[in-house]
């Protein structure tokens, strides 16, 4: 028996890849499961978990904060297992998933380097970025896997140019964008192919397998938006990163109503002093990358703040108070430059 299986895996450089990724796989998340098991919650999470539970209790959901694929997978994983650990366990045996199926299509058209690849795959995998996210109630675990299983479809799209392949890409890109908005930049990939498929002179079906199940989630989205939110769009909360990036430029103003201007002052009390002088009177761009990046989640301070004694506001409805404080912002960084 020992000598057919090591013969088997002698010859099988796909089984000995997946072997290491599944074993390294096992040993960084076999401590947490077994002993130090517990959920990690950021500010983020209940946002996710409000859109879930909505959807499980089939109220009225409104995607005007998050985009629906992370509810909707929370809400799928509680409707068979009621349990947080269950939803960490799905999302880590997902990730397993991706990385195998990647491996399995670089094995088939790129056989040299299956143990390479194998190995990088594992290092990928248990890193402690992926240990820590998919035990938290975060998109970025779901959205990487989602990634690649993308790349690897694309992988094998453009190498057996199957109709279906491009099916399962077109869709895949669809969906790690309504898991992730981040995802966006796969638009851009989708429109490179089409000109290499206009270039090549590609025939009619390969536009429809590669356009038509990218917009129809796409578009499924933005119309269900528009129907529930009057905005056609992935998500109105894409523009709150305007006001991730002027925050610590904003300031109180006549203009504003009193409740405006508590609520800016509010965020601004709770930024430490030295980030807004370093980055209002320091002309060098060392250390700014820090100081944005340590404050651009105040963003949510600022909306939690605006929609604070409303219950029945939505993001959509402060998007045009919070767009008037960021052009403002901006037209005052001129004096700080």
């Amino acid at each position: 028996m020992i000598s057919y299986l090591r013969n088997f895996f002698s010859k099988n450089n796909f089984l000995k890849g997946s072997f290491l990724i599944a074993i390294v796989f096992i040993i960084t998340r076999a401590p947490y499961y077994f002993f130090y098991s517990s959920i990690n919650v950021s500010s983020d999470s209940a946002s996710y978990i409000a859109a879930a539970f909505d959807i499980i209790n089939s109220r009225h959901v409104l995607f005007d904060i998050r985009t629906p694929g992370y509810p909707l997978f929370i809400s799928m994983i509680w409707i068979f297992a009621k349990s947080y650990y269950a939803i960490a366990f799905v999302q880590s045996m997902i990730a397993l998933l991706s990385g195998i199926f990647l491996l399995k299509i670089i094995n088939k058209y790129y056989s040299s380097v299956t143990i390479l690849s194998s190995i990088s795959i594992a290092a990928f995998l248990s890193s402690s970025f992926f240990v820590i996210l998919e035990t938290s109630f975060l998109t970025e675990s779901l959205f990487i896997s989602s990634m690649i299983f993308t790349c690897a479809f694309m992988i094998s799209a453009m190498k057996r140019m199957k109709l279906t392949d491009w099916i399962y890409f077109s869709s895949f890109a669809a969906i790690t964008i309504i898991i992730r908005p981040a995802g966006l930049f796969l638009a851009g990939v989708l429109l490179l192919l089409l000109f290499y498929f206009i270039v090549n002179k590609f025939k009619p079906n390969y536009y429809v397998a590669i356009i038509m199940p990218f917009s129809f989630i796409i578009l499924s989205l933005c119309s269900y938006n528009f129907a529930t939110l009057n905005k056609f769009t992935i998500t109105p909360f894409g523009e709150a990163n305007l006001s991730g990036v002027t925050i610590l430029f904003m300031e109180p103003s006549e203009k504003y109503s009193s409740k405006v201007n508590e609520a800016i002052k509010t965020t601004l009390d709770s930024i430490p002093t030295k980030d807004i002088n370093y980055v209002r009177n320091n002309n060098s761009i060392t250390g700014l990358y820090e100081k944005f990046k340590n404050n651009f989640y105040r963003q949510m301070n600022l909306t939690g703040n605006l929609l604070a004694d409303n219950p029945g506001m939505m993001f959509t409805d402060i998007q045009p108070v919070l767009r008037e404080i960021s052009i403002d912002a901006i037209k005052k960084i001129q004096r700080y430059t």
